[in-house]
């Protein structure tokens, strides 16, 4: 939340110290490396033995959807704007 908020600050040309961006940024990257490694130890290491193969083939078959709230098109579009305006501001 609190990177999020340092880059809607600097989508909208408030000026802020580079200081707090890096570290609200660092902590974003430990708590998803974090995260990461949770799904790693646990999830998936569960899903390995408890799917069977009809499983694999729905989940594979979802994997490319376009309509992926988190990785689809709208997003790639979204997050390449914000990052051409981060870039223009710096």
């Amino acid at each position: 939340p609190r990177f999020a908020s340092n880059i809607g600050r600097v989508i909208s040309e408030a000026e802020m110290p580079r200081e707090e961006v890096i570290k609200n940024l660092r902590e974003l990257t430990e708590f998803q490396r974090h995260h990461m490694q949770m799904e790693e130890n646990m999830f998936f290491t569960t899903a390995e033995k408890s799917l069977m193969p009809d499983d694999w083939e729905a989940l594979d078959a979802r994997a490319g959807d376009p309509d992926d709230p988190t990785f689809g098109a709208e997003a790639k579009s979204e997050f390449l704007t914000r990052y051409q305006k981060i870039l223009q501001s710096l």
